[in-house]
């Protein structure tokens, strides 16, 4: 997506959680500076934020994705390594997109899993 700062993500730990941080189309960095933005590849570290930098970032518009990982019938797996987050769009009846990250990548590209995979869901956007 297009924004004023050409800023759209970045990876980062807040308080202590490995995630994705999404930033709002009119992001302006004074707020706070962050680090290897868009950057498929960057490392969680590269933005350690604490609970008060969070708050006004959060304040304005920022989204964080937790790398909350997935399950697979019983078994939940990659807690704080993995990201997987189901799309609003399905692929099939039996399948669904969904974006995942973890610390070395990042895959919005329209990736798609068995429905009866666990994954996180989380609001980004207000539906009208």
């Amino acid at each position: 997506r297009t924004t004023s700062s050409d800023i759209r993500y970045a990876k980062g730990m807040i308080n202590g959680v490995n995630g994705l941080i999404i930033v709002p189309d009119d992001w302006n960095s004074s707020i706070y500076s962050l680090n290897n933005t868009n950057t498929a590849g960057a490392a969680y570290t590269s933005n350690i934020i604490g609970a008060t930098d969070w708050s006004k970032m959060e304040a304005v518009g920022c989204v964080f994705l937790p790398a909350a990982g997935y399950r697979d019938g019983t078994s939940v797996s990659a807690v704080g390594s993995y990201g997987f987050y189901w799309s609003a769009a399905y692929y099939t009846s039996s399948r669904a997109y969904n974006l995942y990250f973890y610390s070395s990548s990042l895959d919005p590209s329209g990736n798609y899993l068995s429905r009866v995979i666990g994954e996180s869901v989380r609001l980004v956007k207000d539906v009208q």
